[in-house]
């Protein structure tokens, strides 16, 4: 297969976070892109930050407006916006009006004032807002087509980036003849989602790229546009490697829980590089079972984080002082990280690239995902959220990291339990499953393993109690069986 990727010193970034990273490095220089999408949509504010970010880089830029508003109150609201500078506005980014040009001379002279403008500048991109704008005011849709033409040749001829700016309708799908003929398109979307505002970019087309396809959501702050592309959608090249695990991607390490009876009935330890579901109705000792199994690896210096969506770091170490895990020193001096995501608008890449983030930069060894089923609420494609979780999984697997990551059940003091997530048994080696029961007046937990790859694990079920001195599970199984055979007789009696 021929590579048709363009070396990267003929590219020219962005700076757009994430954007770069669907473009495989940037944008070919000398080429003619149309950026398009619904008023709102950001076009505005990507076409500025890309100028800023040019100017930052050492080139010069260029800005012109074409029947779009005028240049103070466009600068007017950017000027919150962090990558904005105003020192470099009129010295290294010029802006330039040219409706007025197009309206008295046409499109041959809006072709010539860009023209002058490339020649006298010699920048490295140029953002023309208000593409439409020139194509309305065309003697002929041939005419429109030559300017595109044209635009190429000055673009190639001095080795310019030229971005085109212009306006779609919700529902406008179909390519325009320009559209064929620029070097790239590039798709901005805004819509409502259940309530939810969500807005996505996707590279239509990129003529000698390999770039990443199929539509990624984006979202606009004080920081500018930041992308977060498909964690599914990378190519492995994008995620170097720890070298926690050996080449065959096994390792015979295993990492405990620091609770004997427990440790006891999965050989020791999980084994590194795995993923454990931990599967439970609410109240079942879920995040307590977390947070022994980070609290384990203090002693062996090995990072933990802790990834959650109800409770915040200081609630989580004000719980496990309650059952007996001091995790205050670790989390004051970094030896264990939290993230706590309080929104249940995030965006599931923006979580995973954090998450991920954090592990490389903290060389986190333990990891604790509380819980699944947040994060499927999070989600805009449920269609695609199998893909994500085993593109995340088998990342964290490569990473070395060993994984507990809770999945809440609706099943509340009942012996059959209904596992909510279908593939959930081809993420996770491990399958951990917490019950609780009534029986005589009194709720009993229960402890049990599903499923464990290539290990050895006691199968037998244990009473567990969570308690000032954490987490105890009974060392057999004696007690489980009796209160399951009672609440059988009972349920048999009463059937």
């Amino acid at each position: 297969m021929t590579d048709l990727r363009i070396h990267n010193h003929s590219r020219l970034t962005t700076g757009v976070p994430g954007l770069d990273t669907l473009l495989d490095s940037g944008l070919p220089r000398g080429g003619v892109y149309i950026l398009m999408g619904p008023p709102g949509a950001g076009k505005t504010i990507l076409g500025n930050q890309i100028c800023f970010h040019r100017v930052q880089s050492g080139e010069t830029a260029v800005y012109v407006t074409v029947l779009a508003e005028n240049h103070d109150h466009m600068l007017t609201h950017l000027q919150d916006m962090a990558f904005y500078n105003p020192e470099v506005v009129g010295a290294q980014l010029h802006y330039f009006n040219g409706y007025s040009t197009l309206d008295r001379e046409g499109v041959p002279g809006l072709l010539q004032l860009i023209r002058s403008v490339l020649r006298d500048q010699r920048p490295g991109v140029l953002v023309m807002d208000g593409l439409a704008a020139a194509g309305a005011l065309a003697d002929t849709e041939l005419d429109f087509k030559r300017f595109i033409h044209q635009l190429q040749a000055l673009a190639g001829l001095h080795n310019c980036v030229v971005l085109l700016l212009t306006h779609t309708t919700s529902d406008q799908q179909e390519l325009r003849p320009e559209h064929t003929i620029v070097d790239g398109l590039i798709e901005l979307t805004d819509r409502i989602v259940s309530l939810r505002p969500v807005r996505e970019v996707q590279i239509r087309k990129l003529r000698g790229v390999n770039q990443i396809r199929g539509s990624h959501l984006f979202t606009i702050s004080y920081q500018g546009i930041t992308i977060y592309p498909r964690i599914e959608a990378l190519p492995p090249r994008l995620f170097p490697q720890q070298g926690n695990v050996s080449n065959d991607g096994v390792s015979m390490e295993r990492l405990a829980f620091g609770i004997t009876e427990l440790d006891a009935m999965v050989s020791g330890g999980l084994r590194q590089g795995s993923t454990t579901m931990v599967v439970g109705p609410t109240g079942s000792g879920k995040t307590v079972l977390g947070l022994h199994f980070l609290a384990a690896g203090v002693p062996h210096n090995q990072r933990g984080l802790y990834v959650g969506f109800s409770e915040t770091p200081v609630e989580l170490v004000d719980k496990a002082a309650r059952v007996g895990l001091d995790l205050r020193q670790p989390y004051d001096t970094g030896q264990l990280s939290m993230l706590w995501f309080s929104s249940r608008e995030e965006i599931l890449d923006q979580m995973a690239q954090q998450t991920l983030d954090l592990v490389r930069s903290r060389q986190i060894r333990r990891l604790v995902i509380d819980g699944l089923h947040d994060i499927r609420a999070v989600a805009v494609h449920h269609q695609r959220l199998h893909r994500f979780f085993t593109a995340l999984t088998n990342l964290l697997r490569e990473y070395g990291v060993t994984t507990l990551m809770s999945v809440e059940t609706d099943d509340m003091l009942k012996l059959r339990v209904t596992i909510p997530v279908d593939y959930m048994s081809s993420l996770g080696e491990n399958i951990m499953l917490l019950r609780t029961v009534e029986f005589r007046a009194r709720l009993y937990r229960l402890i049990s393993l599903l499923k464990m790859r290539r290990s050895n694990f006691d199968p037998s079920v244990h009473t567990f109690e969570i308690t000032e001195h954490g987490l105890q599970v009974a060392p057999t199984s004696a007690q489980a069986e009796q209160i399951l055979a009672g609440v059988q007789a009972d349920h048999s009696r009463t059937a």
